[in-house]
């Protein structure tokens, strides 16, 4: 995980045609990232979001399992 911050360029972006060039240019959702240094006061970034890299398993549903 890492912050996306609004006019700045994008990292990890290598599968991308033209990647070094690309900059964030609006939310992807609407809202405020909240963050805290203490856990206690938050604080609204408004030109911040989260950015992250989702991947997922597929299992097969047949078959033996070994431990």
């Amino acid at each position: 995980m890492w912050v996306a911050t609004m006019g700045e360029k994008t990292i990890k972006t290598t599968n991308l045609p033209d990647a070094e060039n690309v900059v964030v240019s609006k939310q992807y959702i609407g809202g405020s990232l909240f963050k805290s240094q203490n856990g206690t006061i938050w604080t609204p970034s408004q030109f911040q979001d989260l950015a992250f890299k989702l991947r997922k398993a597929e299992f097969i549903e047949s078959g033996t399992t070994t431990f």
